[in-house]
């Protein structure tokens, strides 16, 4: 999906559309709708089509055991055909759901060819045609005349094949399978290019260069670290050698991390990021930024302020390879969920559309803290003080019970009360326990105790 106007998640009349971000295509189908304009769709039932390759943001819809489950329109009517709600207002445009790849660009995705071959029976009952979209529909066959078949041009000049990844998209390795039912033992010479330019195939990047397909060594696998729209599959053939291009299937694998972590950490704590992938680069750069902020959206390039500046990963890793990479002694000072956007080293990463893949969410929570008494009733209560002001305000109002462990001493067990004030600079979980109800989060505060 390129145009950016159209809506990504559409419910009317009783039918869900998806357009998933990066796909040319969509899937309509049947849905029960409930008052609150919720449908549920259940992939497992036979007929209906798989769930989308390329997951939607989770504010949209929730996936699991395959039904699909869609909330939150703006308008009470379901039949409006309004876009379910999103940050940026109804309307979803398609870069704001492309923070993460699919593991195949290819995949589903629009195939052109200079021409397409046909072949007829001989006693004319059966025709097979060479369609563009049997390079990308995920079938391994390498048989023209049986399964799924093969994309296949004319005997031509330079037959050409061009796959539209949707967006320009940072690649790393170009596999493709051609026919293996023929007499010959390659196909070739083969030129491989990657760029944006949609009218010529001479204008983009060249990843590889008059190489030969091998039909008995399959898939053929070529390295492509480039970024671009159209990938483009160009047979150099021309006088007497002309000869038709077969693809039964192209394969594109992005650069970068694979896969979106899950991390949960502690606030205050430091701990290592490692993300792994393909061809990752010693100039990739992350930032941390707020769940609510799209990667490759305004934001994605600034690092949240709740990230410990002195050891920020702003620069590059501390340590990694082509397949794995890790940011060490990060620290997160308050409670919440965060984004890790992540941009490839073949940029500046200078700008908020450069870090445009969403590779791990953190999940931040506070420490837990466990307070024990002196054999009487410890733990009656707990609470957070702001200020060492509402402190010393409290500490007048306990003067004649209280006993400071700052002066030295401890509990006495002819007070009522005793206080243990301790200055903490992380945030505590306000729901550990029962007895916790009266804690507020705060990210540098006063913690005191008092038992009876």
């Amino acid at each position: 999906m390129h145009d950016g106007d159209k809506k990504a998640v559409e419910i009317q009349e009783g039918k869900v559309t998806i357009r998933p971000s990066g796909n040319n295509q969509s899937w309509v189908v049947n849905a029960d709708l409930d008052d609150r304009c919720t449908a549920e769709v259940d992939f497992n039932v036979p007929g209906k089509p798989s769930p989308p390759p390329v997951p939607l943001e989770m504010k949209l819809w929730q996936l699991s055991e395959n039904i699909l489950r869609v909330f939150g329109s703006h308008l009470d009517a379901c039949t409006t055909g309004d876009s379910l709600e999103r940050l940026g207002g109804n309307t979803v445009h398609a870069e704001q759901l492309a923070t993460r790849l699919a593991p195949n660009l290819a995949l589903g995705q629009k195939v052109d060819l200079s021409s397409t071959a046909q072949f007829v029976s001989d006693d004319g009952t059966e025709t097979w045609t060479g369609d563009g979209f049997r390079a990308t529909d995920g079938d391994f066959g390498t048989a023209f005349f049986f399964g799924l078949g093969c994309a296949e041009t004319q005997v031509e000049p330079n037959p050409w094949l061009r796959v539209d990844l949707g967006r320009e998209v940072p690649v790393a390795v170009v596999r493709i399978l051609t026919r293996s039912d023929s007499v010959d033992t390659g196909l070739g010479p083969l030129d491989i290019r990657l760029g944006n330019e949609i009218l010529t195939w001479r204008e983009n990047l060249v990843c590889a260069e008059a190489v030969m397909l091998d039909r008995l060594q399959q898939p053929n696998i070529f390295n492509c670290l480039a970024s671009g729209r159209y990938l483009w599959l160009v047979l150099r053939v021309s006088g007497t050698m002309v000869a038709p291009l077969s693809v039964c299937e192209v394969e594109v694998t992005p650069k970068g991390p694979s896969g979106n972590r899950h991390i949960l950490q502690t606030a205050g704590g430091m701990w290592p990021l490692q993300l792994q992938g393909v061809a990752l680069d010693p100039h990739d750069r992350i930032r941390i930024v707020a769940d609510t902020v799209l990667c490759g959206l305004e934001g994605s390039a600034t690092m949240h302020d709740a990230v410990l500046a002195l050891t920020a990963p702003m620069g590059q890793r501390a340590h990694g390879d082509f397949r794995s990479e890790t940011w060490e002694n990060i620290q997160v000072n308050r409670m919440g969920i965060y984004k890790v956007c992540w941009c490839g080293g073949d940029g500046d990463c200078s700008a908020d559309e450069h870090f445009s893949m969403h590779v791990a969410t953190l999940i931040i929570n506070g420490i837990m803290l466990t307070v024990v008494g002196d054999g009487r009733v410890p733990n009656r209560t707990i609470d957070m003080v702001e200020t060492r002001q509402h402190l010393e305000n409290l500490r007048q109002q306990q003067a004649s019970t209280v006993q400071h462990i700052i002066t030295g001493g401890f509990p006495n067990p002819c007070t009522t009360f005793y206080s243990q004030c301790l200055t903490l600079a992380l945030v505590f979980l306000g729901f550990a326990s029962p007895w916790l109800r009266g804690v507020r989060r705060q990210s540098a505060s006063e913690l005191c105790v008092f038992s009876a």
